[in-house]
Formats: structure tokens, C-alpha cells, sequence
């Protein structure tokens, strides 16, 4: 029943009410974020691949400047000669046009630097003192499994607690293999681990069962100056993006109220 209730909210992604065919091809990303309040991103990907299998949907992968390969869909049923396969290449052409535009790296790395600022500002707002930054020892432990290190390491000064935080600001969930690597170099380091992104829906309870905290913002924030390329981003898209100087209010009470069980 969950299978079939996720089949018919991607339809409604590509057909409307009578069932006539949206012309517009969607990248599996696009459909992940319409969907992602209802139903995990490998549930989404998963149900794609089924209506593709079973003649609903169809796809074309293609390589972009910066995103790398993205898949799209589009209805089976309106590719039936060459030239409305022409017309939907134009189409996918165009949007990827797009995609490498919020894609670059110019613009990814502000996104990163502009969220970690916020978060260190928020951190020390909240009684924190940054002693780190891309962290791997701490207080004479050291994690040497992999490369990997934890953004910010922060000490209250109130409290006797000490906090690793990772910082994405990125539209895709998080790989979980990432997740569980910094949960366990927090571990390594008895440190209490943070998650600072904008989507951890499917994550939280095992964040929380490991005593962390996933700080989900629900929205990519940009720095002021991108007002334009956020515009775009929601009209073409519809994805959760804002300008933003600050951590929203709702995600910034949350982790007041967290510290306050601490």
C-alpha cells in the first residue's frame, strides 16, 4: 500500500487529473525534494525505477559541468517519434543549463562557507566556544580510520559538554556512510555529535539513539547577494532556498531546547 500511495504522488509529479502528460522532464532530485515530507529519497528513487520498468515513465541520464550525472523522467507515452524526442532533449538541455548554474563551484563553496558561518555565530550564541575546526584529535584522541574530520568542535562554557558539528548546506540528503563515519569519529573523540543541514528526515532516530542532535533546517540558505539565482532556483524548481543572515528561528529554538536537557 505505501508502494502504490508513493507510485501515485510521482504521477501527480507527470500527469494531471485527466491523466494527460506533463511535458516537462524532471531530474530524480527535483521529485525527491517535491516528495521528501512523505517519503524517503531511495523510497522516491526506487518507485521511479519501478513506473520506469513497468512502461509509466521513462529516462535519459546525462552528464552535466557540475552536478555530474543527473537522471531524468519524463511520461513514456509522449515519446512515440523523433522529433518529440528532439523536442525533450531541448528541454532537459535547458535544464541542465540551470542545474550547472546553482552548481558551480563558485556558488557551492559560498553556500558552504556562508551555513558554517552561521552555525559557528549560532554556536556562539548559545554559550559555545569554537576550539576547532576540521577536527580529527581532541583532547589526546585521535581518529585515524579514515580521512575524515568534523567541521567545528565546540566547548559550552557552562556545561560539561563538547560538541562536534557537521555542517552541510547542501539540497541532497547526506550519504549515510558519511553519517555513520562522523557519528562514530564523535564517539572516538566523546564528543556529542551535531548535525547542521538542511534535510536529516530519515536520520534523526538513529542521530538521536547515538545521543546527537540533527539540527535540520529545512532550507538551503544563501548570503545576501544571491537574491537573483534563489529566485530562479524556486521558480524553475520549487526547491526550499532563501536568502538568509541567520538561522531560522524554529531550528535555532530547537537546539535551545535541546541544550536545555543537557
Amino acid at each position: 500500500m505505501q508502494s502504490d500511495l508513493c507510485e501515485e504522488k510521482i504521477g501527480k509529479c507527470f500527469f494531471n487529473y485527466y491523466n494527460r502528460a506533463n511535458l516537462t522532464p524532471l531530474s530524480t532530485s527535483t521529485i525527491q525534494r517535491r516528495l521528501e515530507s512523505r517519503y524517503h529519497p531511495w523510497k522516491v528513487n526506487d518507485t521511479l525505477k519501478k513506473m520506469e520498468g513497468g512502461g509509466v515513465l521513462r529516462s535519459m541520464e546525462m552528464n552535466t559541468k557540475h552536478a555530474g550525472k543527473i537522471r531524468f523522467y519524463f511520461p513514456a507515452k509522449i515519446m512515440t517519434n523523433y522529433s518529440e524526442e528532439r523536442k525533450m532533449m531541448d528541454k532537459i538541455k535547458r535544464i541542465m543549463d540551470h542545474i550547472d548554474r546553482y552548481s558551480h563551484p563558485k556558488v557551492t563553496s559560498v553556500l558552504g562557507k556562508h551555513l558554517h558561518a552561521l552555525v559557528k555565530s549560532e554556536l556562539r550564541a548559545q554559550g559555545f566556544k569554537i576550539v576547532g575546526e576540521n577536527i580529527r584529535t581532541y583532547k589526546e584522541k585521535e581518529w585515524d580510520e579514515t580521512r575524515h574530520d568534523i567541521d567545528l568542535l565546540a566547548e559550552h562554557k557552562g556545561k560539561q559538554l563538547a560538541v562536534g558539528v557537521e555542517v552541510k548546506n547542501e539540497l541532497d540528503i547526506m550519504d549515510k556512510s558519511e553519517l555513520c563515519i562522523k557519528i562514530k569519529l564523535c564517539k572516538r573523540l566523546r564528543v556529542t555529535p551535531v548535525f547542521a543541514c538542511r534535510w536529516l528526515e530519515p536520520y534523526k532516530e538513529e542521530i538521536r539513539n547515538n545521543g546527537g542532535f540533527p539540527w535540520q533546517f529545512k532550507t538551503q540558505m544563501y548570503p545576501i547577494g544571491f537574491e537573483t539565482l534563489v529566485k530562479s532556483v524556486k521558480q524553475r524548481f520549487g526547491f526550499p532556498v532563501m536568502v538568509a543572515t541567520e538561522i531560522p528561528k524554529k531550528p535555532t529554538k530547537e537546539f535551545e531546547e535541546w541544550m536545555k536537557s543537557r
